[in-house]
């Protein structure tokens, strides 16, 4: 994939006893889902060091002692194989394995800081890095009078227990159609009946267990989830934040209904980060599991809180090979904040 415009990162490093006392942030949303980037050439960092200040990751990312996020993009890094390289961190500190948004997020603000010519409308890549995988992503160039950012998250989807790394005892079923234990129970306790008994579950990069529902009335609204956030909380998220009793590395929770073959509706409890209004992963891997049901087309609408998303499969000789998702990206503030102390939040993030 040729990149349009490229400026070399792999030389940004620098000594950190000449670091100055503050950093510049970018804070930028796609459909309710915000995240800050740490742009390692702007403040220049070496990229390993925010990797070791969990705390300040958290704090940044918190909307009652920081500037409030769902996480944190650091990049770029360097251009591998013609990818801008990055890193995805959950507000919680924790490293993830891929975002869509937040994917999306990072390809406008290349576009923004320079790093490519949106004049040129030519195609480029950037790759989500994390020490499980590396996942990358190509940024073809926009429609005409289109304001949306596409990208091509270049994955194979993997299906059921051993996808997702589920516990031996944790989870029954098989093939499409499984039963999380610790799901239905929740369910079952807050009156939603035997409602969250049917889940899929699928990996495309990172783990997602996409739970379907029959009717709209049983989608828990966003305000149910934030109530039960540290329930949920308990199956989504990776040790140590949680004790691990259903996914070994924790995994991102959909529920999903099926409106027709065009249209999905979708709520969402990410791993590391808890109830968002939106998540172009979760709008990927539902329209992957709900493919797969043959219960849609494959090129559909993604209702979510925060908006809607268009994504659409890519097949080569009949298999799901990637998927594209269709969407806008906004930037909306240039923040300087405090300097991590790296002495102190030495720390390194779950995996």
């Amino acid at each position: 994939m040729r990149i349009s415009s490229q400026i070399d990162v792999s030389t940004l490093s620098a000594d950190l006893s000449q670091r100055s006392t503050d950093v510049t942030l970018f804070k930028y949303q796609a459909l309710g889902n915000s995240y800050l980037i740490y742009d390692p050439q702007r403040n220049l960092h070496a990229i390993g060091s925010i990797e070791r200040a969990t705390d300040w990751v958290r704090m940044v990312c918190s909307h009652d002692y920081g500037i409030g996020s769902n996480g944190l993009l650091v990049g770029p890094d360097a251009t591998v194989n013609g990818a801008f390289e990055f890193r995805i961190f959950n507000s919680d500190g924790s490293q993830a394995q891929l975002s869509g948004n937040g994917s999306r997020i990072f390809a406008r603000y290349l576009l923004d800081a320079g790093y490519t010519d949106p004049t040129l409308k030519l195609p480029f890549s950037i790759a989500a890095i994390s020490p499980m995988s590396r996942v990358v992503v190509d940024v073809p160039p926009p429609e005409p009078d289109d304001p949306r950012i596409l990208t091509d998250i270049n994955v194979v989807p993997s299906f059921g227990a051993n996808a997702v790394e589920a516990q031996p005892g944790a989870i029954q079923g098989s093939g499409l159609h499984f039963t999380v234990a610790a799901l239905a129970d929740i369910g079952r306790r807050h009156r939603m009946g035997d409602k969250w008994i049917d889940s899929s579950l699928i990996s495309i990069g990172n783990p997602h267990c996409v739970t379907f529902v029959e009717r709209p009335e049983t989608l828990p609204s966003v305000d149910f989830l934030t109530q039960l956030r540290s329930e949920f909380s308990m199956i989504a998220d990776a040790p140590p934040h949680s004790s691990g009793p259903v996914f070994q590395h924790g995994c991102n929770l959909q529920w999903c209904f099926v409106e027709n073959r065009e249209s999905i509706h979708l709520r969402i409890v990410e791993r590391g980060e808890g109830p968002t209004l939106a998540s172009g992963s979760s709008a990927s891997a539902a329209v992957i599991a709900a493919y797969a049901r043959g219960l849609i087309d494959e090129d559909a609408t993604v209702v979510m809180p925060g908006g809607m998303l268009q994504v659409t499969l890519l097949f080569h000789e009949d298999e799901i090979r990637g998927i594209r998702v269709a969407g806008t990206a906004e930037r909306l503030a240039e923040i300087r904040v405090m300097s991590p102390d790296y002495a102190v939040c030495d720390r390194k993030p779950a995996n």
